[in-house]
């Protein structure tokens, strides 16, 4: 696994990565030789997600990792991540396994989407409309930042729909 660059220098990068990551990094799946590690198709309970009652295991993206209480770092729950994005963009705020989104885990899953590259529809979109909105200086500008929020909820609903179609067949 020579690099271009400097000699040894891909042995390095795997040695380096294989300590960070693990031993059996690169056996721990069937696409591990591409990089992919699909840990939560892996998971031997038959865990199904809080919001959607889909199974964690047959989502195509990485679960998101929503703490049970927002102040501590554990214990977590396993979510769709896509589905609560569009949860929240959609109705403007989430309930979710029992309480509100916080303002912090709205960046963490925006993070989250844009890194797993799934779409544009990021809930911190909603919340600058939202914010852009109230503070517009004129009706007009006013006007149009709630317009711009409505055409982005619009099409959340609709791809929320292609979703529930997705996760009901």
């Amino acid at each position: 696994q020579e690099s271009a660059g400097l000699p040894g220098e891909g042995s390095l990068i795997c040695s380096v990565l294989q300590e960070v990551m693990g031993k059996d990094y690169w056996k721990s799946s069937p696409g591990a030789a591409a990089g992919v590690n699909r840990w939560w198709t892996r998971s031997r309970l038959p865990l199904l997600c809080p919001l959607t009652n889909f199974p964690i295991s047959l989502l195509p993206y990485p679960p998101f990792k929503l703490r049970v209480d927002p102040a501590r770092p554990s214990p977590r729950k396993l979510v769709d991540g896509k589905y609560l994005a569009m949860l929240f963009i959609v109705n403007g705020g989430a309930v979710a396994c029992g309480r509100e989104l916080q303002e912090a885990e709205i960046g963490v899953l925006d993070e989250y989407i844009h890194r797993c590259k799934l779409g544009a529809f990021r809930p911190g979109r909603v919340v600058a409309l939202q914010k852009k909105a109230s503070e517009a200086a004129s009706p007009a500008e006013q006007r149009r930042a709630v317009q711009e929020l409505e055409r982005f909820r619009s099409a959340a609903r609709v791809e929320m729909g292609k979703l529930r179609r997705i996760q009901e067949s």
